[in-house]
């Protein structure tokens, strides 16, 4: 049987870590998402432990050095001068779950994650190989990311909260150009309490599941 391959995708704070939480809780799934990687390998950056130069250094010759310090001008500089005064306080997690800090953060992140693209996805797909069972990804985000999930057999579920819209011009262009390519499989709307999307999710995963086990007989 082709590994089972979930892919979430849709706007931030729709609830999609949510939602994969309760199939990696409940249903032993592994989840994988290339903006973890993405936020560890800037993660020394931020809370300044690491320089630039030395982030650099650890990928060198696998991205385009150019590119990374052309992205570092034009979106980095000012987020990290943002995290030195920060750090002053309180300090920067690079997962923060704080909206102003992540908003602060955001075009560091879109736009350096697309430099190291490359290694985060290499990455990833390594830890999706390597696992058995089920493998949820919490966090497409573009076609091409999109079009790979399916070319493994993925499924690609898009997740919508009321009221939530996008964050950025980015956030809204990926996401039009991804439904716009029929990449979408099914589409859930979270629309009540943190509960009620846990059960809906647990739901939806005991119907996988059991499609899984079917298939496996």
């Amino acid at each position: 049987m082709t590994q089972p391959l979930i892919g979430l995708i849709g706007y931030s704070r729709v609830g999609k870590d949510e939602f994969a939480d309760v199939f990696v809780q409940e249903f032993s799934a592994l989840r994988v998402s290339q903006g973890d990687h993405i936020k560890q390998h800037f993660a020394g950056l931020l809370n300044l432990t690491e320089t630039p130069f030395q982030l650099a250094e650890r990928l060198r010759g696998q991205i385009n050095e150019e590119a990374f310090w052309e992205m570092y001008f034009h979106h980095g500089a000012d987020v990290i001068d943002y995290a030195r005064s920060v750090n002053d306080r309180t300090g920067v997690d690079a997962f923060t779950q704080v909206d102003e800090v992540k908003d602060r953060l955001r075009p560091l992140l879109e736009k350096g994650g697309y430099v190291i693209l490359p290694v985060v996805e290499a990455q990833m797909w390594a830890q999706v190989r390597a696992y058995p069972g089920l493998v949820i990804n919490s966090r497409l985000f573009d076609v091409p990311q999109c079009e790979a999930w399916r070319a493994q057999g993925g499924l690609i579920w898009e997740l919508h909260r009321p009221g939530v819209g996008p964050k950025t011009e980015y956030e809204d262009k990926n996401m039009r150009e991804v439904r716009a390519a029929g990449l979408v499989n099914a589409n859930f709307t979270n629309a009540g309490t943190l509960g009620d999307w846990h059960a809906q999710a647990r739901r939806v995963a005991m119907q996988v599941m059991t499609q899984i086990t079917q298939l496996s007989a």
